[in-house]
């Protein structure tokens, strides 16, 4: 397994540790490139007991609502600049008041 995979497959399982096993592990994702890498490495996942539910999008902004009503447990991507906005930093004031 390469390093991406390695760091993919580490950050999955953290972020299943807040997820319901009911639903399994729910990441929102671009298409391309990011829910192509999400589905590589689905096999692992599954084999370590971890079921993976890509939600694939090119809304930008959804993932981030969807994070903050507990409809999705990881939002793939984000980037410095777009977490500066006012409302991805409310979005993640609201995903930190849920895991406490």
């Amino acid at each position: 397994m390469n390093k991406l995979n390695a760091l993919l497959l580490g950050l999955c399982v953290v972020f299943f540790g807040c997820s319901s096993k009911e639903h399994g592990l729910k990441i929102a994702a671009s298409s391309v490139p990011h829910a192509q890498m999400l589905d590589y490495i689905k096999p692992d996942l599954k084999a370590q007991g971890v079921n993976l539910v890509i939600i694939v999008t090119d809304d930008y902004n959804m993932p981030n609502r969807a994070l903050a009503e507990n409809e999705i447990d990881a939002n793939f991507f984000q980037h410095i600049p777009f977490l500066d906005e006012p409302e991805s930093l409310a979005v993640i004031h609201a995903f930190l008041r849920a895991l406490s």
